[in-house]
């Protein structure tokens, strides 16, 4: 994850700012036991480890593979701090115009605003 931070003080200087937005890492480390509302979410392994995850999937007859890396907020948080740029804002919202479906219960998403604080060297 360090890199990643790093990247983004790369390009930004003292007092720049960004926005993100990704898969929730919470949504990713469990799954639903089943299709229905109410269904258990349930944490087999760790949430906090670093874990790669794949999603398999088709739409309008076009098949899809989606592999990526997920990493705690901590992670993320840690990362950033070291590169030199602070979280301001963290947001989890719901999913829109959704009324009932087991993914209301959880956020799917993580979106934060950063700010760089290290100098400019």
């Amino acid at each position: 994850m360090a890199p990643r931070g790093r990247g983004g003080s790369r390009v930004l200087r003292r007092g720049g700012r960004f926005c993100v937005c990704v898969p929730h890492p919470f949504s990713r480390s469990a799954e639903f036991e089943s299709r229905a509302d109410d269904a258990p979410f349930t944490v087999a392994g760790s949430y906090l480890a670093e874990t790669d995850y794949g999603l398999v999937g088709a739409r309008r007859g076009i098949a899809f593979r989606f592999v990526s890396r997920r990493f705690p907020l901590e992670s993320c948080s840690r990362a950033l701090g070291s590169a030199g740029i602070a979280i301001e804002v963290v947001r989890e919202p719901p999913l829109p115009a959704v009324e009932r479906h087991r993914r209301t219960r959880i956020p799917v998403f993580v979106m934060w605003g950063a700010v760089r604080v290290a100098s400019d060297d």
